[in-house]
């Protein structure tokens, strides 16, 4: 089996030591684009730690942006995008959504040094085996830039991992299957709410008299390969 290791020069950990506030990363993504129902938001915005926010357009699990995602799924991405950033700008929050194109595991390492990252949430990925590997390799790369990395389940009523464990290891395949594990599961979470704004504000860092600037602007259609008449 290959791994990656990720080299963390010493000049980048006296930098993290020595510059800079403590902040908190959420990375946004594709199923989680939204304040409420997303307990890995919540964390990073009530942690006490300054708030960063960003997304990723990751060109591995969409190898071309016009022959794989129609047109229309690109235009209402982007559009979300653009709703969640101006969300994002009114407090409590007062921050910008950056957003970069490209794998995570180049972009991230970069981000977690400049911004001094010490704590980075997201939803994690349960869609394939690959996406999942991925995700265990982005833990990984926190570990390494010694930087507390907390990934919640939060797209299906149940997180998959005690499905399976209550199921002797095995995916249920019929209905009336995962029906006998409930008793086992108990009741689902409730979705949370969006963050209560007095919460947000009285954590540090958070509801400042400033807006961040954007470091990373979202991209346009023609920018992503499509053409202006499109």
């Amino acid at each position: 089996t290959r791994t990656m290791s990720f080299a963390v020069p010493t000049e980048t950990r006296l930098h993290n030591e020595c510059s800079g506030l403590p902040t908190v990363l959420h990375w946004f993504r594709m199923d989680s684009l939204r304040l409420h129902d997303n307990p890995a938001f919540y964390q990073a915005v009530t942690s006490g730690l300054k708030f960063k926010a960003i997304f990723i357009i990751d060109p591995w699990f969409n190898a071309s942006y016009n022959n794989g995602l129609s047109i229309n799924v690109w235009r209402f991405l982007l559009e979300s995008l653009h709703d969640l950033d101006s969300r994002l700008q009114k407090r409590p929050y007062q921050t910008r959504l950056n957003v970069f194109v490209g794998q995570p595991t180049a972009i991230l390492p970069e981000l977690l040094t400049r911004w001094n990252v010490s704590k980075l949430t997201f939803q994690a990925s349960q869609v394939s085996y690959e996406s999942k590997k991925h995700d265990e390799i982005i833990q990984r790369m926190a570990t390494e830039y010694k930087v507390e990395c907390v990934p919640f389940f939060a797209h299906t009523l149940y997180n998959p991992n005690d499905v399976l464990t209550c199921n002797n290891g095995r995916v249920p395949v019929s209905y009336k299957e995962f029906r006998r594990l409930l008793p086992l599961l108990g009741c689902p979470q409730k979705p949370n709410p969006e963050p209560n704004p007095l919460s947000v504000l009285m954590s540090y860092g958070l509801g400042t008299s400033a807006t961040d600037e954007v470091e990373g602007e979202i991209p346009t259609l023609q920018s992503l390969g499509f053409a202006p008449s499109e």
